[in-house]
């Protein structure tokens, strides 16, 4: 037991330890209900407002601030809060191991006297610095997982006041959370691998095909044109061939870091989509608007000095493409792939190193390509 009841001969002292006793019991049995909140899998970004309304449940203070680490080493940003009169987020001036949140950015579990003594001297109140992330916060604790500190969470006006176990209990719910976000994270990152290309870092073909249906329907509802560019390195087995595969993977390493500088649109769905060939959807984007901006990215890759790019049939690494767009081209995601497939190797057909649209009722003139394509 954290704390045991003291007699009732105790005069206004046992009266006020009884009560202090009491508080602690009723938020102990609130605390299957609090952590109940974690036991469900969790996105990153919820778990702030998950762990200030643990707090709420089982304190219900006045004021309560949840801080968190960007990255590691990094500072902490106020992530949640509750009980201040505007949104303060840019007065929060954390420096670690000063006053209460600083100290609790340190791994310490600080109570608001504690924390005084780590400033100026105290009977020299002029001196000692202005912190306004500390402003009617009573206790912090470091939001924590093993030893590594992702954030602070700290309150302030508990009633009837900080008890035996405060320090304690709320340095349990920094632990749970830290718990949270580090399975959240680890979480995220195997959906991130499972979705990426090993090679070059893009989405991979599983993930491009599972969301063309969604997106696809996404414009059939809002009205808006979708465009996708489909490409591939020409020559790419001559490469290979003279070059040897390492350096083939290299290319294409390369090319996928001229895909992520060329297209950084938010709207922009970048992926591999197998071997050489990768594939751009342009979401809310016409086709003319689309043509512009793969042309552009086909002459600048053909510009860029890929390493043995003067033993390639042109002198330089090159790219074709087709363009497809939703609605005008095709009416399903198998359509819009069909359309600028035909599109790109009409563009082999005719010459390479060229991107061509599809035209409105106008079919392309398919012939077979050579392996090395």
């Amino acid at each position: 037991m954290l704390f045991e009841p003291p007699s009732r001969s105790g005069g206004d002292h046992g009266g006020v330890a009884r009560s202090a006793y009491s508080h602690l019991v009723e938020r102990v049995h609130r605390l299957p209900e609090v952590l109940r909140g974690f036991s469900r899998r969790l996105p990153e970004r919820d778990i702030p407002d998950v762990l200030l309304e643990a707090v709420d449940t089982l304190f219900q203070p006045r004021r309560i601030i949840v801080l968190l680490r960007a990255q590691r080493g990094g500072p902490v940003e106020p992530r949640a809060l509750k009980g201040y009169e505007q949104d303060r987020r840019s007065s929060f001036d954390v420096e670690p191991g000063i006053g209460l949140v600083g100290r609790a950015a340190m791994g310490a579990v600080v109570v608001s006297r504690d924390a005084a003594r780590g400033l100026f001297a105290i009977n020299d109140r002029e001196r000692r610095p202005v912190r306004p992330c500390d402003d009617g916060l009573d206790v912090a604790a470091p939001i924590v997982w093993e030893r590594e500190v992702l954030g602070v969470v700290a309150m302030g006006g508990v009633e009837p006041g900080l008890t035996p176990g405060t320090k304690s209990l709320l340095a349990s719910l920094g632990v749970v959370a830290g718990t949270a976000l580090k399975q959240a994270a680890l979480t995220r990152q195997l959906e991130e691998r499972a979705e990426s290309d090993s090679l070059t870092g893009l989405k991979n073909k599983r993930y491009f095909l599972d969301n063309l249906a969604r997106e696809v329907e996404e414009a059939r509802d809002t009205g808006k044109q979708l465009s996708l560019f489909l490409f591939d390195i020409d020559w790419f087995k001559h490469y290979n061939d003279t070059n040897g595969h390492p350096a083939g993977d290299a290319v294409l390493s390369e090319l996928a870091m001229l895909v992520k500088k060329n297209f950084p649109r938010a709207v922009d769905v970048s992926a591999r989509y197998g071997g050489e060939e990768f594939v751009v959807l342009f979401r809310r984007t016409p086709k003319d608007v689309a043509e512009f901006m793969a042309d552009r990215f086909r002459r600048f890759v053909e510009k860029h000095p890929f390493p043995h790019a003067e033993r390639q049939p042109r002198g330089a690494v090159t790219l074709s493409g087709g363009i497809a767009t939703f609605p005008e081209d095709a009416a399903t995601a198998d359509e819009l792939l069909k359309s600028a497939d035909e599109w790109l190797y009409e563009a082999k057909r005719s010459g390479r190193n060229r991107v061509l649209a599809a035209m409105p009722g106008q079919k392309s003139r398919l012939t077979d390509i050579t392996e090395n394509r």
